[in-house]
């Protein structure tokens, strides 16, 4: 197998314990959501392809609250690639997987028109609806997987 494309300081990318072929990464930097899924997304190149973190069950879920957990100094809150794309459409992952799981935080998500991008709290492992506008630059969790190219 390849090895994973540079993370941008930070971590390095680390090895899912649960799914086959994907690796997650925290860059050295915070953002907002957008420049965030952009900046995952750069990682794309010939046999991986990258995005903001999708989660598609609990133990991948436990998984990524546990890296989280073992960094020292980091904010309580990482932006993950989920989004509110309106009513028609719902929330959705940036990279397309389909949402087949959720971990949010009781009362969320809230309703806001606003608060469409989605954060994990690092010290319980859920899920909370947060602004993605310019005052909101957060870490951020990306993800690689191994296209077997």
């Amino acid at each position: 197998m390849a090895v994973p494309p540079p993370c941008g300081g930070g971590t390095g990318f680390i090895k899912s314990n649960v799914t086959q072929n994907k690796f997650y990464c925290v860059p050295d930097m915070q953002s907002r959501f957008f420049d965030a899924s952009a900046e995952c997304v750069s990682k794309t190149n010939a046999n991986f392809m990258g995005s903001l973190v999708s989660i598609d069950n609990a133990f991948e879920n436990a998984d990524i609250t546990a890296l989280l957990r073992s960094l020292s100094n980091t904010p309580l809150q990482f932006f993950i690639g989920l989004h509110y794309e309106g009513a028609q459409r719902g929330w959705e992952w940036t990279n397309g997987d389909k949402k087949n799981y959720s971990n949010w935080n009781p009362g969320y998500p809230l309703q806001d028109n606003e608060a469409n991008c989605v954060t994990l709290i690092k010290t319980t492992g859920t899920w909370i609806n947060t602004y993605c506008d310019d005052n909101n630059a957060l870490p951020f969790l990306c993800e690689v997987i191994y296209s077997g190219n």
